[in-house]
């Protein structure tokens, strides 16, 4: 099974901005890890990677840096997503493991290198309203 390790390194190079290091993390996890619940964890870091470089700001793993909502309501997302990842009539859902895991890891990782950090946004609507209020 894919370790949190692996999708850290891979996350951290996605949000450094080295697309390309962390595409070939993404193919060397998916020579390494063959299992089918393998591919499942492997396919959502795929649709994160894919999300992230078209920037696809409808996602969630743009909405969590740039709402203020979703990132108050991270952990709570967190621990759904767990769940989800082993209902007992299920079984085990990798895909949803591996989202739980992104989640979690989201202390450890460099702000994305394509979303203004929240404290830089909220600066620049602060002073777009007192220019429009002076």
């Amino acid at each position: 099974m894919i370790q949190p390790k692996d999708t850290q390194k891979f996350l951290q190079a996605l949000f450094s901005g080295h697309i390309t290091e962390s595409e070939k993390i993404l193919e060397k996890l998916a020579r390494k890890y063959k299992e089918p619940e393998d591919a499942q964890y492997l396919h959502a870091l795929q649709g994160i990677f894919y999300s992230y470089v078209n920037d696809d700001y409808d996602s969630l793993i743009f909405r969590i840096f740039t709402r203020r909502d979703m990132r108050e309501s991270r952990r709570e997302i967190q621990k759904y997503l767990e769940k989800m990842a082993s209902r007992p009539i299920v079984g085990n859902d990798p895909y949803f493991k591996a989202w739980a895991d992104v989640l979690a890891l989201l202390d450890k990782l460099p702000h994305p290198h394509k979303i203004k950090p929240p404290e830089e946004k909220e600066k620049v609507i602060e002073e777009q309203e007192e220019e429009e209020n002076a």
